[in-house]
């Protein structure tokens, strides 16, 4: 195992830990999921503030129009 793949491994296992530790309190707005960018999955998703695991998710797509920075 390269050490790449070692240290991937060891922050997969951290991230894991926290998301089960975590009692996801306080959570996002919808916000749309993409799976890369410009390229929506039609869902819309809350997750939480602190791990970052989806907590909620529907089906939506575009809630408020195309994204703007």
């Amino acid at each position: 195992m390269s050490e790449y793949e070692k240290l991937e491994s060891e922050f997969e296992d951290k991230v894991q830990a926290l998301r089960n530790s975590c009692s996801h309190g306080e959570l996002t707005d919808w916000i749309e999921e993409w799976w890369a960018i410009a390229h929506p999955t039609g869902r819309l998703v809350k997750a939480c503030k602190r791990c970052g695991k989806i907590v909620e998710a529907v089906e939506g797509g575009l809630k408020s129009g195309p994204l703007t920075v």
